[in-house]
């Protein structure tokens, strides 16, 4: 038998509807235990607990859970009030917002956040590849005597860098070909259909499911680069910069998919009931 929080919240809810509730503290602690709530938004927390834990009691984990999102959301709550800000990322009842504010909102604190950082990004990581392949070939020729192309082709932190830097390429094109296909595609057409309640479109599910699969490509991608930076040792404050930046651009393209794919995508597909 399922036990439930006070708030009647069982192991049985899904991640998405947990960080709807939950806004703000949902994102901080799913992010900090490493559970993916934009591309798996539709999983529920038992299943994902009973994968990745290796606890003996599940449904108890998965309360605990729960409590310190609560926690969180309560913390974070108090720490706005104090501060006066109300330029939170995300805000409560955000859920009932009209698709148009959806859409604004996504736009401006996520497509707009990509197309400035990922420029960015991109240059630093191919700084830090150059950079500090030299000096690791010269400190490998130094104290060894090691071939150039030797140590290029085998140093594991030049081989790391040199993967993190494709890798965010090929992320960085598919990102942004993707905001491009939805602003100018897909976005108006959910404005009207969230205005008019106009189901003679027939391919909009389609276009949906299309951009979902895009954005489960790139969380493969952006976990593979979470992982690489946590293995990149900090050789320079650039290389920090440059994680600093990498943790900051997962955890917005992680607010910016649970937008989409767990409230926006999810209003549409089930009120057109195909």
């Amino acid at each position: 038998m399922q036990q439930q929080t006070e708030n009647n919240l069982s192991s049985s809810i899904l991640l998405g509807d947990l960080i709807a509730k939950y806004p703000k503290g949902g994102p901080l602690i799913l992010n900090k235990l490493g559970i993916d709530y934009c591309c798996g938004g539709q999983r529920s927390l038992i299943s994902v607990v009973q994968e990745s834990s290796s606890v003996s009691n599940i449904e108890e984990e998965c309360l605990s859970i729960i409590k310190q999102v609560q926690e969180m959301e309560i913390q974070c709550c108090q720490q706005q009030e104090d501060n006066n800000n109300t330029s939170t990322s995300l805000q409560q009842g955000m859920v009932d917002w009209k698709a148009s504010q959806l859409v604004q909102h996504i736009i401006h604190h996520h497509h707009d956040y990509l197309r400035e950082n990922i420029p960015v990004l991109s240059q630093l990581l191919l700084k830090i590849y150059t950079v500090h392949m030299g000096k690791l070939i010269q400190q490998a020729r130094q104290s060894s005597g090691e071939n150039e192309q030797d140590v290029a082709s085998t140093h594991p932190s030049i081989l790391l860098m040199e993967k993190m830097y494709k890798i965010f390429q090929s992320l960085a094109t598919e990102l942004l070909v993707h905001l491009v296909k939805e602003e100018k595609d897909v976005f108006p057409l959910i404005i009207q259909y969230d205005e008019q309640q106009d189901k003679s479109n027939p391919f909009l599910k389609s276009k949906l499911a299309s951009l979902m699969e895009d954005h489960d490509e790139a969380g493969k991608l952006i976990k593979l680069l979470a992982s690489m930076r946590k293995e990149l040792p900090d050789y320079c404050k650039t290389v920090e910069n440059t994680k600093r930046l990498l943790t900051e651009l997962e955890e917005n393209l992680y607010i910016h998919v649970h937008l989409e794919n767990n409230i926006l995508f999810k209003r549409v597909l089930s009120s057109l009931n195909i």
